[in-house]
């Protein structure tokens, strides 16, 4: 099918667009949606999860790296809810790859589709990010679909990667702190396998209140990374994951999440930090389900200012080709030696979307100037 799409890295013939496919769409895939996600939570309600990886004070699943100079800062890929396998979310890995060197490393805050199968991560998840992972670390968090199958696959694959690549894949756990001198902490959490979409297992919130602490006493930005929404774009509501989090908000300086399809970035308010959902790494998304078709027609319902939203098409509006269909992508990170946080969202076609620059307020807080 000729499509008029072209970019850099594109390559028909390698990764070919199937315009028409509905795989993973809600409506058009739903009965393998229910076949899929069916046999896989039947035969996890009457199996066991898969052993969980706790942190010791031999293993505090804290990890030192490089800081960032004067000559170079340290760049960082996130992406979330990637793991489909179609041609946008391969097209993000072929990018993610030919960048990887420029990456101190990439993280995945979770959900390989249908449910986080051994055949299903292989396929849409390992084989695509297979370039990357020999030549940057990359950080995985274990999404709901993971846990779907238990989380086998998922801890199978953290472990093996981790003794393929000792040197460069050392994540022990599926959570972690990445400590970059005194500028920088990446924080990812565990919010699924103890009490889905939750925060309340007494030696995860000890753990994570310690890395915070030390964040901030040591004047590092503390960015938070979690599978789960505090809230959505056009909902008014809270979630339940941001009572659990409520008395730790104030350690937090950015916040990270996927679980929902679409990507949007919010400003502080008195309880929240800076945030941004990036759950558009892969699975198929309506524009019209958060407002989107009309850029930040609901923004005024959502808990914190929306200040960008992704509210293009899938591909180029001139195409015509699906256009009630979102646009996929993530997002990179830089920090700078001068404290400086710069944030540039790229979609699946490599484009720049949007980028902001952060740095503390006169208040102290994280602020977004653009």
């Amino acid at each position: 099918m000729t499509t008029g799409i072209d970019f850099d890295g594109y390559d028909e013939a390698t990764i070919p667009l199937d315009v028409g496919s509905t795989k993973f769409e809600p409506w058009p895939d739903a009965l393998a949606w229910m076949f899929h996600t069916s046999v896989a939570v039947i035969g996890s309600f009457f199996g066991r999860k898969a052993e969980f990886p706790w942190h010791s004070d031999e293993r505090p699943f804290r990890y030192v790296r490089p800081a960032a100079t004067g000559d170079k800062p340290v760049k960082v890929a996130l992406f979330s809810d990637f793991g489909t396998g179609l041609a946008h979310s391969r097209y993000i890995a072929k990018h993610l790859t030919r960048d990887a060197a420029d990456y101190d490393c990439a993280i995945h805050l979770g959900d390989v589709y249908y449910a986080g199968r051994t055949r299903e991560l292989d396929d849409y998840f390992i084989r695509p990010l297979q370039g990357l992972i020999e030549k940057t670390s990359l950080f995985t968090l274990a999404g709901n679909h993971e846990m779907y199958s238990n989380g086998h696959a998922f801890y199978r694959y953290l472990h093996g990667r981790r003794a393929a690549q000792p040197a460069l894949q050392v994540q022990e756990g599926s959570y972690f702190s990445l400590e970059y001198g005194e500028h920088l902490q990446l924080i990812g959490i565990e919010t699924e396998y103890f009490d889905g979409s939750r925060y309340q297992e007494p030696k995860l919130r000890a753990w994570l209140e310690r890395v915070l602490r030390a964040g901030r006493d040591a004047g590092r930005v503390n960015v938070l990374l979690s599978g789960n929404e505090p809230y959505t774009y056009g909902k008014p509501k809270t979630t339940k994951l941001a009572d659990d989090l409520r008395t730790m908000l104030p350690l937090v300086d950015l916040w990270f999440w996927g679980n929902d399809h679409y990507c949007a970035v919010f400003d502080k308010t008195e309880t929240f930090p800076v945030a941004s959902c990036i759950g558009h790494g892969g699975h198929p998304y309506e524009l019209a389900k958060y407002g989107l078709d009309e850029a930040m027609s609901q923004a005024s319902q959502t808990p914190a200012p929306v200040v960008w939203t992704e509210s293009s098409p899938r591909y180029p509006k001139a195409t015509g080709l699906r256009p009630t269909l979102g646009n996929h992508g993530y997002c990179e990170l830089t920090a700078r030696a001068d404290g400086t946080i710069e944030l540039v969202y790229k979609d699946w076609m490599r484009r720049d979307r949007w980028r902001t620059e952060l740095r503390r307020g006169p208040s102290g807080r994280l602020e977004l100037f653009r």
